[in-house]
């Protein structure tokens, strides 16, 4: 009775190793791809480190390039003042990034009789722009009165006199005393470039002293356009000095490209792999469908 059951334990026992197997090749195509997967994450890495080495190279060389451009232009200007003013303190603020060394602090300093040439028709831009902010001055503080108490429009009169505004209302009632002198205040910290600012309405008089009298403001104008100063002992910056690229430079350059070859070797060898490893996966699950249809035959 037992003659028969030999045949069925076979089967099932070839049934049972290709379905070992079928994992163990499936275990080894998963590992091949992790392997391939952190091999190619190494090869993009090795890519992207070389460029961005690239990239910085590329933008010193370009930033020596333009240091080496602005000394001469420097040299240049400072032989009889050729550039604008605008340009000019372009020129020195550029250089003023950098720390100091000899030939930067010389085309510096090369500067200094031009800024004393630019900072003559500064001062007078500046009396004349002061002179029209004034009346500018004079004019809005009219505006705002009248846009602020329509009924009495034309009531307030703003009368710039040398560096005084002079503010008559001599029918305007709507302010007391208190109020008066409030806004007097109020306009004297507000607004800059004169020396005091004189009201004179039904109230009585008031007067007050400016914040900012022209004399600070006009200084201000000069220290926004940089041309206060003497330029003659700069002091160093924060940058350093550009540099070419020297052997250290290239030997890197080099050892990333290399990096690159061999992470690139390495991850096609990889691949190689996986693929030898899924074609052995597909086999042996080929396979063992095959015995599972033959052990239900």
């Amino acid at each position: 009775m037992f003659a028969g059951s030999s045949e069925p334990s076979r089967v099932d026992a070839l049934v049972d190793e290709s379905e070992r197997g079928a994992k163990e090749a499936m275990a080894r195509w998963e590992q091949a791809e992790i392997e391939a997967k952190k091999a190619e994450e190494a090869a993009q890495a090795a890519i992207d480190a070389a460029k961005q080495y690239e990239v910085r190279a590329k933008a010193a060389d370009a930033e020596l390039e333009q240091y080496t451009a602005v000394l001469a232009e420097a040299r240049d200007v400072a032989d009889g003042c050729k550039a604008t003013r605008e340009r000019l303190v372009e020129i020195h603020d550029f250089l003023l990034e950098y720390v100091s060394e000899p030939r930067r602090d010389a085309a510096i300093a090369g500067l200094e009789p031009c800024r004393k040439a630019a900072a003559k028709p500064k001062k007078a831009d500046v009396e004349r722009e002061n002179a029209a902010m004034r009346k500018d001055v004079a004019a809005t503080l009219e505006q705002q009165f009248d846009a602020a108490f329509p009924d009495e429009r034309g009531h307030l009169v703003a009368t710039v006199k040398g560096e005084v505004l002079d503010v008559d209302m001599p029918t305007f009632s709507g302010w007391d005393a208190e109020r008066s002198q409030n806004e007097v205040d109020g306009w004297c910290d507000k607004v800059p470039n004169f020396t005091s600012i004189a009201l004179r309405n039904r109230s009585g008089s008031f007067k007050c002293k400016v914040k900012e009298p022209p004399k600070e403001y006009a200084a201000r104008m000069l220290r926004a356009a940089k041309l206060d100063e003497p330029w003659t002992s700069p002091p160093g910056g924060p940058k350093p000095i550009p540099a070419p690229q020297g052997e250290a430079e290239r030997a890197e350059m080099e050892r990333l490209i290399g990096e690159m070859k061999t992470t690139g070797d390495a991850m096609e060898e990889a691949h190689i792999r996986l693929d030898g490893a899924k074609e052995r996966a597909e086999n042996a699950i080929a396979h063992f469908e095959e015995m599972v249809k033959e052990a239900s035959r």
